[in-house]
């Protein structure tokens, strides 16, 4: 009867750690500042943000913001894995204690996690409204929302 036990124990194992994705995060941490995405009356107002799981980053780090918004598969190609999963983010998310977003299950070939905000506005001369993470430490960081910028940062 042993063996029904200990062949039982390492199908349970085996499913746990297909489910969990192998050590790829389920989840990610959001945090928004009372600033978040001014509008022209200067008034907060809530941001629509995408994860998006990548087999390579390249592409994703480097092509036209509007392009890549508008038609990620498209612009993507191969290096897309999955349909991105969007979430609206409210001023003042998650300031007391990050709000944890669940990504579900992750491509066996995914690399990556990239993160588009879609701010009405672009802050300063730099374009911050994307970011890019290893799948495997994406549950380390934040991800947070300042002004018209998206950062990572330590958790």
């Amino acid at each position: 009867m042993w063996v029904g036990k200990g062949l039982w124990a390492i199908l349970v194992t085996i499913l746990v750690l297909g489910l969990s994705g192998c050590g790829r995060a389920s989840s990610v941490y959001v945090r928004a500042t009372d600033s978040i995405n001014l509008n022209d009356a200067n008034q907060a107002t809530p941001v629509d943000i995408r994860f998006y799981q990548l087999k390579n980053i390249n592409t994703f780090k480097t092509a036209e913001f509007d392009a890549l918004w508008a038609d990620a598969a498209a612009v993507l190609g191969g290096d897309l894995l999955g349909e991105a999963q969007v979430v609206t983010i409210h001023p003042g998310d998650g300031q007391t204690k990050p709000r944890e977003i669940i990504l579900g299950p992750w491509d066996k070939d995914a690399q990556s996690l990239g993160v588009m905000a879609q701010f009405s506005t672009i802050s300063g001369d730099k374009d911050r409204r994307r970011v890019v993470v290893s799948a495997w430490h994406a549950d380390d960081y934040v991800i947070e929302l300042n002004d018209n910028e998206l950062h990572f940062r330590k958790h």
